[in-house]
């Protein structure tokens, strides 16, 4: 299955970038390793990743954004992630709506591209899709997960409150 398409919007295309993305962590992670991440200037191959994906989102072509998310994508990620100590304040509300974006952010790209992604031009277009995701991740946490946490904390709270019911 490479393409699973409903009306112009691409719902699924496993396996070949997912196995690549992979690939490309894993290759990622055991190069940090065997290079002794603790060593690297953390802070300037991290700023250069960023620039050069950025870089890249404008490039002439997919293959050659692809190409460069491969290798950029996975260091940003191991070496903001692995960091000893804060590499970066993160606000609170990004932390809120982050499972909302998480959850959403496939299907917005992919209605933004599908879209208007065409007229608007990659970078342009990943912004709006990142915009949109966040937006419908805090819809998610005000609408859905912060009332399904207060229900969680009542449910326990009666449940602590019943007593054991003894058969004899």
């Amino acid at each position: 299955l490479r393409d699973l398409r409903w009306r112009a919007v691409t719902l699924a295309f496993f396996p070949d970038r997912l196995g690549l993305t992979c690939l490309s962590y894993r290759f990622a992670g055991s190069t940090l390793a065997a290079l002794r991440i603790d060593r690297l200037p953390r802070r300037a191959v991290v700023v250069f990743s960023t620039l050069l994906w950025v870089v890249a989102l404008t490039g002439p072509t997919r293959q050659v954004y692809d190409t460069i998310e491969m290798v950029t994508l996975p260091l940003i990620v191991l070496l903001v992630g692995s960091a000893p100590h804060r590499f970066l304040r993160v606000p609170r509300w990004l932390g809120d709506i982050s499972y909302g974006v998480y959850v959403y952010h496939f299907f917005v790209a992919e209605a933004v591209f599908s879209s208007v992604g065409p007229r608007l031009g990659p970078l342009l277009g990943v912004t709006a899709a990142v915009l949109f995701s966040c937006i419908f991740g805090w819809l998610s946490f005000r609408l859905v997960e912060r009332p399904a946490m207060a229900q969680k904390a009542w449910l326990l709270g009666l449940l602590r409150r019943r007593r054991p019911i003894v058969v004899t």
